[in-house]
């Protein structure tokens, strides 16, 4: 392989990864209380591509943690290498960068390269934290990844992760976290299943749901923040039907325009006050939008519109680029700019994009990534939200 073909990716410092992961090891333990039952020993040495579970901001570290002593190559968007601090330390710990929500043949060319040089390679093949405690859409593409690693395979599902610290919220819930790992395929075994067996075994390994784990577990949430960032998710009110209009502070929630309200109790469920009502988990409340998304798009009502300012990424920074109007319909994303061209993103093609809850919204396009400032940055959120699920209802597939 040509080498402009794949990014050079070192071999993590074995210092610097040990002790890292060592600390982390000892704080989740102690402060989230995590636990690792390993199935079956995973080989420590040669290829191995780990493929895990993605819930929350503390995935990379409980997964480093529960893996000791294999050192790990992590595969993780590039949008972490656009930080000039933190690029150098993870270039040092030999992570391997990847385009979000994009094709990115250089990723799977260093994967493969780390793979065959007998490295361990740990994937995420969601490709994103959750939202809702569910996981996301799994590209299929990773069954023939798995059939190219020419490497054993195993799997790491978490669970508590979620609640624990999720990509909306501030602060940290302390309770549990459980890791389970083993072995999925041996480099044999991979040869004798088609990529559709590979896939399905797959989705299963690594999927989870965060409250059905709750309760079977009885795990609670210590915290005086547990509804911390749920402004930023709560984008339907199901009593009077209001957009983004949620506050939250402390374990309260309420909105702004009906009144509606409720606590985040330990259990990390939703508590209607008396005369209120409120979906009781994150995913009844993903589900709820759904249904109105769908219930407009058949009456061909469909429409989310809001100014923004933008940015947009030079190769250095995002830099301002000033502003103009968004708008997402069930064929396209677009974005029109004052006195400039506009650029307009099929939902088909467009697998998904980056978010900052409450603040924008980001969509790769072929002149570089485009990061939107809606007017109001609580509905940052359900503007990636809907045009995911417009790019599942348009049949395209994930990239991520």
């Amino acid at each position: 392989m040509k080498p402009e073909k794949y990014r050079k990716i070192r071999e993590p410092l074995a210092a610097l990864y040990d002790a890292a992961a060592g600390a982390l090891a000892l704080f989740l333990k102690k402060v989230c209380r995590l636990r690792v039952q390993t199935e079956q020993p995973l080989p420590r040495s040669g290829p191995l591509l780990v493929l895990c579970s993605h819930q929350g901001m503390l995935d990379f570290a409980v997964t480093a943690a529960a893996l000791l002593p294999r050192r790990l190559h992590f595969v993780c968007s590039d949008s972490f290498f656009q930080r000039p601090l933190l690029a150098p330390l993870l270039h040092a710990l030999g992570v391997i960068p990847k385009v979000q929500f994009a094709a990115d043949p250089r990723c799977i060319a260093s994967i493969l390269r780390v793979l065959r040089a007998g490295g361990a390679v740990c994937l995420y093949p969601a490709g994103q934290t959750s939202m809702t405690g569910r996981p996301g859409a799994i590209a299929p593409s990773v069954a023939r990844l798995v059939r190219k690693s020419g490497a054993d395979v195993a799997f790491l599902q978490i669970h508590g992760g979620f609640f624990t610290r999720s990509r909306f919220a501030r602060g940290l819930n302390r309770g549990r976290i459980d890791a389970r790992a083993g072995l999925l395929f041996t480099a044999r075994q991979i040869g004798a299943l088609d990529e559709n067996e590979i896939y399905r075994r797959v989705c299963a390994a690594v999927d989870y749901d965060e409250y059905r784990w709750q309760r079977e577990t009885g795990a609670a949430f210590v915290s005086r923040h547990r509804a911390r960032g749920y402004q930023n998710i709560l984008l339907l009110c199901p009593r009077c039907g209001a957009r983004a209009s949620y506050s939250a502070r402390g374990n309260r929630v309420r909105c702004d325009v009906c009144g509606n309200a409720g606590s985040v109790g330990p259990d990390m469920r939703l508590h209607a006050d008396a005369g209120s009502m409120l979906p009781e988990t994150l995913a009844e409340w993903h589900d709820m939008l759904r249904r109105d998304w769908e219930k407009r798009l058949r009456a061909g009502t469909f429409c989310m519109t809001s100014p923004v300012r933008c940015r947009r990424w030079d190769g250095r920074r995002f830099a301002p680029c000033g502003s103009g109007t968004a708008e997402l319909s069930e064929q396209a994303l677009r974005y029109e700019p004052h006195g400039g061209r506009p650029v307009c993103l099929p939902n088909q093609t467009l697998s998904g994009m980056r978010c900052v809850p409450g603040a924008y919204f980001e969509a790769v396009t072929p002149d570089g990534a485009l990061r939107l400032y809606p007017e109001s940055g609580r509905s940052a959120a359900e503007w990636k939200l809907a045009q995911e699920y417009l790019h599942e209802r348009a049949g395209g597939e994930a990239k991520r």
